[in-house]
């Protein structure tokens, strides 16, 4: 008697990966942004601001709503801030993350996993005059299990 051979599972699936990088279509900004010559940016290039109250907002279409994991890239300078805030819009409010810009720079950073609706939006908020905040990219990528 042969043997019957197991199923094979279906693969699992492919979680979806959305990144917006500065100056992308669903970026906008307030008070005065402009390019950094920070070494290690995703892509080609960032922009930072050394004014308190600027905002720089990333802003993306979600195929679903489902939960996300939300990671941010930053450049690398000598006056980054040790005080980035981050502003994340998800189903229940904004949550609102700190973040060092003086470390983990040039790769992805895990800001959180939040509820989001089919936009995703992330605010970063310079705090200060003192210290450069980089505004580079933004990653939203869909949690499948």
């Amino acid at each position: 008697m042969t043997p019957i051979p197991a199923p094979v599972p279906a693969p699992a699936p492919t979680p979806v990966s959305i990144i917006v990088d500065n100056g992308d279509a669903g970026t906008s900004y307030t008070r005065y942004w402009r390019a950094s010559s920070g070494k290690l940016s995703y892509d080609d290039g960032s922009m930072y601001t050394r004014v308190d109250g600027g905002t720089y907002t990333w802003t993306a279409k979600l195929p679903k709503s489902g939960k996300y994991k939300i990671y941010m890239w930053w450049s690398d300078w000598t006056s980054r801030t040790p005080l980035a805030r981050v502003d994340v819009t998800h189903t229940g409010g904004i949550a609102t993350v700190n973040v060092d810009q003086r470390v983990n720079e040039g790769k992805w950073n895990l800001i959180g996993t939040y509820d989001l609706s089919t936009t995703g939006k992330v605010t970063l908020r310079s705090t200060s005059k003192q210290y450069s905040t980089c505004a580079d990219a933004i990653r939203f990528v869909e949690v499948t299990e």
